[in-house]
Formats: structure tokens, sequence, C-alpha cells
């Protein structure tokens, strides 16, 4: 089974400049590097200068680690995934706290990864690629829009046939879905480092990452964050726009009678002065004039 989140119903106040500069430098850094094999010899010195080794303490290799792939699958499937959790992210926080965001997951991911191997004492073995920070910013997707949509594609085949299609589904549901798979992979790893415990490390850094973003109010999620979704008082929110656009319908209408009574008012009082100046009252003709006409008339 294929299947990718693509757009989301999330809103946005930002455009996703930096998330499509990231996806082009991610593909850039690939095919100039060619890729990374845990075969010996067989890497290039660019590719060996930048994923992060377990065997020593480098902190250039926790930022770039984050934009090394392994193989043309790899890239493919992260970038897919890059681009929907960007797309929230980015378009809440604006390029550069987005980018900031970017590389201090990844460089905290890497720090905790490095440092942890380093002290275990293990001598071989290597990270690479940008899932860990995707983890990241699936966290913070869910902490600000858990109960916003995903659009997501898929494909599977079914005896010999093909289905595929799109659906919906909460940012909450992927996110607890994708987290929970995670957490089986891990296990049936024996608990060992693998990706899923790469992945998991990354969502473990975004999620309390997102929480102090939103308590610091540094982000805007309009009443629909997950603190505000586990209260219920995101569930306020469309009671009080209802009241709000009720109370302006009010006025409107009251400013309209208003404005009706003020000219069949004014229509009258010229009939009543026709018929004072016909019959010679024009002393009572202006008087009625004066009442309409106002002060200054």
């Amino acid at each position: 089974m294929f299947f990718f989140p693509f757009a989301t119903d999330a809103p946005l106040y930002h455009w996703p400049i930096v998330t499509v500069l990231l996806i082009v430098l991610n593909t850039a850094i690939y095919f100039a590097s060619g890729g990374y094999s845990a075969e010996p010899g067989v890497n290039s010195r660019l590719a060996e200068l930048l994923v992060l080794h377990f065997n020593h303490v480098n902190p250039l290799e926790w930022v770039t680690n984050n934009f090394m792939h392994a193989d043309v699958v790899h890239l493919l499937g992260n970038m897919m995934f890059l681009w929907p959790f960007g797309l929230v992210v980015e378009g809440k926080l604006g390029w550069w706290k987005y980018l900031a965001v970017y590389l201090g997951i990844g460089a905290v991911y890497g720090a905790v990864m490095q440092l942890a191997m380093f002290a275990s004492g293990t001598k071989e073995g290597a990270a690479l690629g940008a899932s860990a920070v995707l983890f990241g910013l699936l966290a913070l997707c869910v902490v600000w829009a858990p109960k916003n949509e995903l659009k997501v594609a898929y494909a599977f085949m079914l005896t010999l046939s093909v289905r595929c299609g799109v659906y919906d589904m909460s940012i909450m549901a992927f996110g607890g879905l994708y987290v929970a798979w995670q957490v089986v992979c891990f296990a049936l790893a024996k608990f060992h480092v693998s990706s899923a415990a790469l992945h998991l490390v990354g969502f473990a850094v975004g999620f309390p990452l997102g929480l102090a973003m939103l308590k610091l109010q540094w982000v805007d999620c309009e009443g629909w964050d997950l603190l505000s979704v586990w209260a219920g008082k995101h569930r306020v929110l469309p009671d009080v726009i209802e009241q709000r656009k009720n109370a302006e319908d009010v006025n409107r209408r009251a400013e309209a009678l208003q404005l009706t009574e003020l000219r069949d008012g004014r229509t009258a009082a010229l009939d009543l002065m026709a018929t004072h100046l016909a019959e010679g009252h024009a002393n009572i003709a202006y008087a009625i004039y004066r009442k309409y006409a106002g002060p200054d008339g």
C-alpha cells in the first residue's frame, strides 16, 4: 500500500517558501553526494562528511545528517511528507521562525543520537535522513492543528486491480497512527537503535517544543490547538462567531428602520408644509421646516 498526505485545511498565514527551498536543497545534496550505503568504501567523501557517525562527536553532523539520504526512494518518501507538514508549520510561523525550528529540531535530535551512541561505546553505524525532523514537524502539527484535516492520497493493489483515491484524515488521527506504528516497529526491533527509534526521538523533540511555543504565544492557533481541544474550549469559538453575526444583523436592521422612519417623516413633513403654505400659514410651514432640517438647516 502506498499513501501520502499532500494538502491541509489548516488556516495558513505564510507562503511555504522555505519548505520548497528545503525540498530543492535535499534533492541537490542527494545528487551531489550520490547517496549513502552502509557498505564501507563505496561512499563519496561528501557523503561521509555529512552523515551522523556514531564513533565520534562532531556538532556539524548534528545538522548535516538531516539533509542526507540513502537512495532515491528514501529521498522521495521524506520530501513527500515534508511538503504537508512544512505547509502547516511554516504557514503558522513564517519563513525564518520555521527555518530556525527545522534546524533546531534536527540539531537536538542529532546531538541526542550521536552523544548517546558514542557514550554507549558504539564504534560502527551512522544515521541520516530528514525523517526525524519530519516527525518533529508532525508533533508540532498535532499540537497546533489537531482537528484540522490532511488530504491523503492512497493506492493499493487488490488481486489484479489497483485501487486509488483521496480521503480526509484529522492531523491528530494521522499523527497518532504514525507514532503508534513506530512504537510497534521499535518493539519488533527489540528496542534497539533503528529508524523507528530515530523517528520517535524526533517526535519527542518536537512535541514539547510545540507546547512551549503555544504557551509563550509564539504561534496563533485561533483556539484550535491541542490543549484547547482537550479542554473543550474550541467548541466555544463557533458560538461566539454566531453571536457576533446575530448582533451585527440586529444593528443593520435597526439602522435600516431608522432611515425608513426618517424618510417617511420628512415626506409627511413636506406634505404638511405644502398644506400650510396653501392656506397662507407661512410661519407654521417654516416651523415644520426648522424641526426636520435641524439647527444647521
